[in-house]
């Protein structure tokens, strides 16, 4: 009888030392898969943030260049240039740089010979005339000082200054003739910001008016 009641204590410590060692083995499967799940985690946050550190960058970069043109191959003064090349009897009236949804950045020149007035788009990366109208000249405000075609880049970034290159990029400039005067007028576009228009006189590169919409 003793003999029988040995047997079945022993039975039963193995069984509960089995059952014990399947808990710890349960448990062990349990931490280990905790583990590679924080670790799968925390491996997604760190391609999270730099995905959008890259995003942020680029964002960053894109601002940069729109603000300062420095995706222009072609300067301004060899836009007219090539204006020159197929209108060499014209004078200009003005020339703009502006930035259109489905073609990107755009010289326009507008120039007169006094019969015909001559409307021209040239490319500011290529240097490629994509557009030359001409019709009947019929008023003129007059002619800029060619001189000052150079100056205007400088006033479009420095208008880019005053507004803050952290949150405007510089869509659109213009130089003209307004009351005698050459006149340069920069548009400035941001993110949740109003738009800024400033007016500097291109001779002096003195401030005329700023202003916003």
């Amino acid at each position: 009888m003793n003999k029988k009641i040995l047997s079945v204590t022993a039975l039963s410590l193995v069984l509960v030392g089995c059952q014990q060692q399947a808990k710890n083995a349960v448990d062990s499967m349990a931490n280990k898969a905790e583990e590679v799940k924080n670790s799968a985690v925390e491996k997604a946050g760190d391609v999270k943030n730099t995905v959008e550190d890259k995003l942020k960058g680029e964002k960053n970069a894109d601002a940069v260049t729109a603000a300062t043109h420095e995706n222009i191959k072609v300067k301004p003064e060899e836009a007219v240039a090539k204006f020159k090349e197929v209108h060499d009897d014209a004078k200009i009236e003005s020339i703009s740089l502006d930035n259109d949804d489905n073609k990107g950045f755009y010289y326009e020149i507008q120039g007169s010979n006094g019969a015909e007035e001559f409307e021209v788009e040239i490319d500011p990366i290529t240097g490629d005339v994509t557009r030359d109208e001409k019709e009947k000249d019929t008023d003129s405000d007059g002619f800029i000082d060619e001189t000052l075609v150079a100056k205007v880049m400088e006033l479009a970034k420095k208008a880019i200054e005053d507004a803050g290159r952290d949150k405007y990029y510089n869509t659109a400039w213009k130089l003209s003739v307004e009351d005698g005067l050459n006149v340069v007028e920069v548009e400035l576009h941001g993110h949740d910001v109003p738009e800024l228009n400033y007016s500097y006189n291109a001779q002096t590169g003195e401030l005329i008016e700023k202003s916003q919409d």
